[in-house]
């Protein structure tokens, strides 16, 4: 009897350790259920938030290149009006050679008309400060005053003539220099447009 209760215990207790062994694995299976449910669902989430990033890169990628398109078509648009630009200022420039030259041939003219009138007047002084006196007094009263009159009349015309040709060859040296200006002005556009197109290709590349 003895040996049998010994037996019957060593079962019963056998059987209590498998008993915890088997609620133990029990536990710890479900321990590891909840751990792949969980593992599962951010597995799930990461795959959400992975897709999401997918289409977001994709959306960018769209606008990225329609970016790059309208910065090339930005890009040819800029050089067509730089050309535009440079050819406007060209024929300017060419333009404004012109009036100088034009301006150069009408001041060299208006020069050799001053200086022609110049001698003339700087004669005609000559002879009338060269004669005696007496004889200009005398001339009151004879036909040759009329000549000296006639004389003396043009040399006022031609005085009032040099001063209208030293007025217009003052205006002509004026609008020669503020068309050179105007090209010195025009170079420097020019060189400010190079510059900014080459700042430009520079943040382009």
């Amino acid at each position: 009897m003895d040996a049998l209760e010994k037996k019957l215990f060593a079962a019963q207790g056998s059987q209590l350790r498998l008993y915890e062994q088997y609620m133990s694995s029990v536990s710890r299976l479900k321990e590891k259920d909840q751990v792949i449910d969980l593992v599962r669902s951010e597995a799930s989430i990461n795959a959400q938030a992975l897709k999401k990033l997918v289409e977001e890169e994709q959306i960018l990628r769209g606008a990225y290149d329609d970016l790059v398109y309208q910065c090339k078509d930005l890009e040819r648009e800029c050089f067509i009006y730089r050309l535009d630009l440079e050819a406007s200022k060209q024929e300017r420039a060419r333009e404004a050679a012109c009036r100088v030259q034009e301006k150069n041939q009408e001041l060299r003219h208006v020069c050799s008309v001053i200086k022609k009138h110049e001698s003339l007047v700087d004669s005609v002084l000559a002879t009338i400060v060269s004669e005696d006196e007496t004889k200009l007094s005398k001339w009151d009263q004879k036909p040759s005053m009329q000549k000296a009159a006639s004389l003396v009349s043009l040399v006022t015309e031609m005085h009032n003539e040099r001063k209208f040709l030293t007025f217009k060859l003052d205006r002509a040296e004026q609008e020669v220099e503020r068309v050179r200006e105007q090209n010195r002005e025009l170079k420097k556009e020019l060189r400010r447009s190079h510059l900014t197109s080459k700042k430009r290709k520079e943040k382009v590349a």
